[in-house]
């Protein structure tokens, strides 16, 4: 704080002209919809700006009951309650009457003591938070009461000297702001780079000159005529054991006739693919499709039992997000059905319009189970995980899986025989562990980028708090004299 700078409390800064008062107690009977008068809410008052979010409203005649406060221009709009306590910022006028909630306190200064936009900095100050946070009482909702807030002592310089840090202030933060609107814009470019690669790596463009290099590859086409016998061989295993386990063993082969061929895919509307690729369906692909486990919320845990991953862990983009997983009872069998393994495709069948079908990879560590909200594929040994499941959250499956979705005003739904039938590109599988590579390297480079743009956000937040302890510290200004004496 600066030596030269008494230290004034709020209250006193508000006399004798000015109003330091709560906002009204308005309950939701006492709303209209239709009534002309806005009721500003706790949403509306962000750190240092006017959100202007909420849309709740009076009428004339309720206004007048209850004898409400009518904000002006400039007042200093204050939160006695979280999240942060103490944040504030300017009301900048609306072109209704407007009143403000309870937990909201309007600081209205004295036109001869402070200057709102100063005011408004000084309260948002790190200093000033850390003391209306000291004050809060409440276990479940902190809160600041009126009475506190206007025992709340700033560090006070002249008006004139207040207006220059509030126009250096402006200056810095206008820059700040330029600068996290362009941070802010990075995440939804590297989602569409994402995009891009997995795209790039399903039309073949990243393994074109690997194709150059290797023209006697052995086509898709092989590939896929042994996927097809193997998976005719497998369900022959199955149902013959099936009748075995009856106690009716086959007398001939004509059980054999029962076998389902995999539907055909409809090649006509598909994009043509590179040489030596062909297309697939997803059930052709796959040895296994499961339903995962059935948990209810009073089943789920944080601290007990096996780690349990629902559709809200991974992202429309295929990216997990494990940091609040919760765990849940299972018995030996259930463990021996559903727990996950390295290259598992987690499909999710039930979710909003806009995220259904989404689709991640499995590869974090042993002992997971999972939801039965997801559906698990595990693919032909010829064709890895990796290779369908990013297949199947990139840009072209997406959008052919859009005529796949059945939806109620509520949820959505992708059923596992409308999955099936999806065309898949196949490629052969030298040029799948090409293309896989490729993409891990990029999609690595990609996480990085964007754990360094979380610390530059982060470090923009910190300067912002740097700033404003640096201005009422005395420190903003430096040492010129001439422009305080002015």
């Amino acid at each position: 704080m600066s030596d030269e700078w008494p230290l004034v409390s709020l209250l006193e800064l508000t006399r004798p002209d000015g109003l330091l008062t709560d906002g009204d107690w308005v309950e939701s009977k006492d709303q209209d919809p239709s009534g002309t008068n806005r009721l500003i809410q706790l949403a509306d008052v962000g750190d240092g700006l006017f959100l202007n979010r909420s849309s709740r409203h009076l009428n004339n005649e309720q206004f007048n009951r209850l004898q409400c406060t009518a904000l002006e221009p400039n007042d200093v709009l204050v939160s006695r309650m979280a999240d942060p306590l103490g944040r504030a910022c300017l009301f900048p006028g609306l072109p209704q009457r407007s009143a403000t909630v309870v937990d909201v306190a309007i600081i209205r200064p004295s036109s001869a003591k402070a200057d709102p936009r100063w005011l408004t900095y000084a309260i948002n100050a790190p200093a000033t938070r850390a003391a209306i946070q000291a004050e809060a009482s409440g276990t479940t909702r902190a809160r600041v009461s009126r009475s506190r807030l206007a025992e709340i002592e700033v560090p006070t310089p002249p008006l004139h000297e207040q207006r220059r840090i509030v126009a250096k202030l402006d200056a810095l933060r206008a820059r700040s702001r330029r600068a996290k609107e362009a941070l802010g814009a990075v995440p939804a470019l590297l989602d569409r780079l994402r995009q891009s690669i997995l795209a790039a790596a399903f039309r073949g463009d990243l393994t074109a000159d690997w194709r150059e290099a290797n023209p006697d590859v052995e086509p898709a086409s092989e590939l896929l005529k042994r996927i097809r016998i193997e998976r005719r061989k497998r369900w022959e295993e199955a149902e013959l054991a099936k009748l075995v386990a009856k106690g009716k063993p086959p007398k001939d082969d004509r059980w054999k006739s029962k076998y389902v061929e995999p539907e055909p895919v409809d090649e006509s509307e598909l994009p043509e693919l590179p040489e030596g690729w062909c297309w697939a369906s997803v059930d052709e692909l796959c040895t296994s499709s499961d339903i995962g486990l059935v948990r209810s919320a009073t089943e789920q845990h944080l601290d007990v039992g096996t780690p349990y991953v629902r559709m809200q862990h991974f992202d429309a983009l295929g990216r997990w997000q494990l940091d609040h997983i919760s765990r849940v009872p299972t018995t030996p069998e259930e463990l021996e059905q559903y727990t996950l393994r390295e290259g598992d495709i987690l499909f999710n069948t039930r979710n909003s319009a806009e995220l259904v079908g989404k689709t991640a990879v499995w590869q974090g560590p042993p002992g997971y189970v999972y939801n039965n909200n997801l559906m698990r594929l595990r693919t032909v040994p010829a064709v890895s995980g990796t290779w369908l499941g990013r297949q199947m959250a990139a840009p072209g499956f997406r959008a052919r899986l859009g005529s796949a979705i059945s939806a109620t005003t509520s949820i959505a739904a992708i059923y596992g025989r409308d999955l099936f039938r999806q065309p898949v590109a196949v490629a052969p599988t030298d040029e799948q562990i090409r293309a896989m590579r490729t993409v891990d390297l990029a999609l690595k480079r990609q996480i990085s980028t964007e754990h360094d743009l979380r610390e530059l956000v982060r470090t923009a937040s910190r300067i912002d708090s740097a700033i404003l302890a640096a201005a009422f510290r005395g420190d903003l200004l430096g040492d010129d004299k001439a422009g305080r004496a002015r």
